[in-house]
């Protein structure tokens, strides 16, 4: 089985991605929206990562959800956040 490793800026670009939106109606849309040169295996990987931490719902209809907390200091720092 082949190792993901996103770098942090990928996880980062992600995150606020789904954040600034709050919600995605699939995977593909949220992909598309992305960059290019991003992999799709780490791009899922990314998704599982957010998962974990309980920052995005991935619901059973594809649907992704922004559901973490919007601290200050999370909302700063994704609006500092380098673009790609």
């Amino acid at each position: 089985m082949k190792e993901f490793n996103p770098t942090l800026r990928s996880l980062t670009m992600v995150e606020k991605l789904i954040y600034e939106n709050k919600e995605f109606d699939s995977k593909s849309s949220l992909y598309k929206k992305l960059p290019t040169g991003m992999q799709y295996p780490s791009f899922n990987f990314i998704l599982e990562i957010l998962e974990k931490q309980n920052k995005i719902m991935l619901d059973k209809d594809g649907s992704i959800f922004w559901i973490g907390s919007a601290s200050p200091k999370l909302q700063q720092s994704l609006e500092k956040a380098v673009e790609y």
